[in-house]
């Protein structure tokens, strides 16, 4: 596989075309994995972003072209000068341990959906969307055409500029407005979607590879069935490793679509949305100091739904700072 393909195609800046050619020709390689993992890696190392820049914009004229040939872009000249993906020892398998969890996802996807569990997080998507969307309807028909402004716009930072915590938040969000749109049957929303959340996917470190397997799902030969669609929002869950924030940022981002969708009465009254819930706030007391704001912004919500006339407007409220608080 070339070396310039592979930098390209973890940076994001092969055509679509160029990106379903490429997929196709590591997903029917037997050393296809092996490359990319091995590319993953090494373009991780690479932290000097001026210099890839300088490359960039010499490459625009025709000496600039002549100069790149000459001094290509870090990416590609490390990974031109990389030992062979089938050289063995220790050493390679340290070359690849920032990738490795990347890298297997990537096979994960390839192989078929059902060898994977589906994590309480998103069964609880799954059985919350149809509540959502009712047959026929399309996100923004329903929700309006912000439907994709989760409250953050004043958060200042975006992709790297965010904490792991953010971004692992930010990743839980995505996947369930994604989720919503996959099950909705709504691929204008599937492709608004899509790429904000592979841009977050992009921001975590050794996060290439799982952004292009987001990316995968507007095309319709790489993936074939809702389900197998599906799977991405579990591997961003591995993606996001931080299994609480991710959760509450999918839960969060459920009941604001609900409560857009004027369901939300309903939606808390459903075994499901309540054992979810309980299961955050029980996670909530495991997690990290910094997050007990959350932890409190969850108990709220669990107590304005306990009574038998659940007090909706409470609930909302306290899920709204969860998305304030837990974006940024």
């Amino acid at each position: 596989m070339d070396p310039e393909l592979l930098a390209a195609l973890l940076d994001g800046r092969l055509s679509h075309d160029e990106r379903n050619r490429v997929l196709a020709a590591l997903a029917e390689s037997e050393d296809g994995l092996h490359h990319l993992a091995e590319a993953a890696a090494i373009a991780a190392e690479v932290t000097d972003a001026a210099e890839i820049s300088e490359h960039a914009e010499a490459s625009d004229s025709a000496e600039g072209g002549a100069h790149l040939a000459l001094n290509p872009p870090p990416t590609v000249r490390s990974i031109s000068s990389a030992p062979s993906a089938k050289r063995s020892g220790r050493w390679y398998l340290w070359l690849l341990a920032p990738s490795l969890a990347a890298a297997a996802l990537l096979f994960i996807v390839r192989r078929p959906s059902g060898e994977r569990g589906a994590s309480a997080s998103s069964q609880f998507m799954a059985q919350a969307a149809p509540v959502l969307m009712p047959d026929g309807a399309t996100l923004t028909t329903q929700l309006g055409s912000d439907w994709l402004n989760p409250g953050w716009a004043v958060v200042r930072g975006e992709g790297a500029s965010l904490s792991r915590s953010a971004l692992a938040f930010r990743i839980g969000v995505r996947s369930a407005e994604l989720t919503v749109a996959l099950r909705a049957a709504d691929e204008s929303a599937v492709r608004r979607v899509v790429p904000l959340l592979a841009a977050l996917a992009r921001a975590v470190d050794s996060g290439a590879p799982v952004a292009l397997i987001i990316e995968g799902v507007t095309d319709s030969v790489a993936f074939t069935s809702v389900k197998d669609r599906l799977g991405v929002i579990n591997d961003a869950r591995l993606l996001a490793s931080d299994d609480f924030l991710f959760d509450l940022g999918a839960f969060a981002e459920t009941t604001r679509l609900a409560q857009g969708s004027g369901v939300l009465s309903r939606l808390v009254t459903l075994a499901p949305t309540r054992a979810e819930l309980d299961r955050l706030v029980r996670a909530s007391t495991q997690a990290a100091p910094s997050d007990s704001a959350l932890a409190r912004y969850l108990s709220r919500a669990k107590a304005a739904i306990a009574s038998t006339v659940p007090d909706v407007g409470a609930f909302s409220a306290s899920m709204d700072s969860v998305l304030a608080t837990g974006a940024r």
